[in-house]
Parts: structure tokens; sequence; C-alpha cells
């Protein structure tokens, strides 16, 4: 699964705000035939891709939820995908951690940014359907406005998340 978060992180990163990305006869999950992957990836990869994993050159997805939103920091946080599978938190208080929870989720994938305060000392933590490599949530940097970001691969009852880009400068 990481292999599959790697690829699709890094084929995602012109999709920040757009709605509409393009890819270039770029093969993504070809490196991964179906021998490899359980039927929960199978199902990610025939869905973003067609049984082959190929992506034709100029095929264009279009993901209205794609949308960049900024969800509003309190004791729980609720990112509503369907309002934007890319979303900023900036933590304004000071220590207290954040409990973090998805909400209309659907098969794609999601990218977090996540803006320390100036204290650099916020924590969240994750509901449990949000999964991690090892069942271990990603620890933030710990530096006044530091940004984390994580990214998601999707599915209609979890999200399976990997600290992509720690301490981004």
């Amino acid at each position: 699964m990481k292999k599959i978060l790697d690829l699709l992180f890094f084929y995602t990163q012109w999709a920040l705000g757009s709605g509409t990305y393009s890819f270039q006869s770029y093969s993504v999950l070809q490196v991964l035939g179906a021998s490899n992957m359980n039927q929960e990836e199978v199902n990610i990869r025939d869905h973003l891709h067609g049984s082959d994993g190929v992506l034709s050159a100029g095929h264009v997805f279009t993901n209205p939820g794609n949308v960049e939103q900024t969800l509003t920091d309190a004791a729980t946080v609720v990112w509503n995908l369907a309002l934007g599978a890319v979303a900023t938190l900036v933590c304004s208080g000071a220590a207290n951690n954040r409990s973090i929870v998805a909400s209309n989720m659907n098969v794609g994938v999601g990218i977090l940014h996540f803006y320390q305060s100036s204290s650099g000392t916020n924590t969240a933590s994750f509901a449990s359907h949000f999964k991690w490599s090892s069942g271990v949530s990603p620890s933030f940097t710990s530096t006044s406005s530091a940004l984390d970001i994580l990214t998601f691969v999707t599915a209609s009852s979890f999200l399976r998340g990997s600290m992509a880009l720690p301490d981004v400068r």
C-alpha cells in the first residue's frame, strides 16, 4: 500500500485546487500487478486507472472534491471530503490535542496540510477510520508555524494515510 500512496502522491501533486488534472502517458500502478495487491488495492487501482493500471496519454480525471477547503480548528476537526479533498488546518490553540474525523468519504485521494501554531506544540489524534502504516499515526513537526503534508487514499469507509512531506519550508 505504501507504494500506491507514494505513486499517487507523486502524480496528484498538480491537483491542488484545480479540480481537474491530467496525466501524460504514465503507468502509475502498472508496476503493481494484481497478484501483489489485496482486493481493496485492486479496487482502488481499477477505479483510478482501469484494470491494466495504465493511464493513457492525455487522460483527464475531474473531481469536484479536489477543491481546497480550510478546516476550522477546534477540539474536534471535521474534514468533509465532499467539500474538498485537499484541506488545510491551521492550528490556533496552544498545546491542545485535536481529534480529526472525516465524513463523506469516496474512493479517491486526499491531501491534508497541517500548520502548527506559533507555539509549535499542537498535536492531533485521528478517528479509527484513518489507517496508518503499522497502525501508528504520524507525529507532527514541533516547530513554530511548521507545515506537514499528509496524503490519503480514500474509500467509502476509511482513509489510508502517510506523512508525505514533513516540515515543508
